[in-house]
């Protein structure tokens, strides 16, 4: 919900520059085979359960958690922020990033 508020503050042409940048950003998602239906990701006709983003640099990222979805994915980048591939997330992988956030939430109370 914070992050409606920040982008409802922002003046409008910063509004459509994030508009133009998602947009920008889910042409580049479909480039690499997954898909975006609003708020719902899918990767080879499956919806997507995680999907995970991390750009090189660490600076910026999508989280899209949804819990009908069957499949985890993260997107892989090269150091330019170039998306290189699609991979299905392990299990590993899972299980550290819910244990983050939930370390996260502990800290927040």
């Amino acid at each position: 919900m914070a992050w409606i508020g920040i982008i409802c503050s922002l003046p409008l042409f910063q509004m459509a520059f994030l508009s133009l940048d998602e947009e920008a950003q889910t042409a580049e998602y479909q480039a690499a085979g997954v898909t975006v239906d609003g708020k719902d990701y899918y990767y080879q006709s499956q919806l997507v359960n995680i999907f995970l983003d991390i750009r090189s640099n660490k600076s910026y990222y999508t989280l899209n958690m949804n819990p009908k979805g069957t499949v985890n994915i993260k997107i892989i980048r090269n150091e330019e922020n170039e998306i290189t591939g699609v991979a299905y997330m392990t299990e590993a992988e899972v299980t550290e990033l819910l244990s983050d956030m939930e370390d996260a939430d502990d800290e927040e109370m």
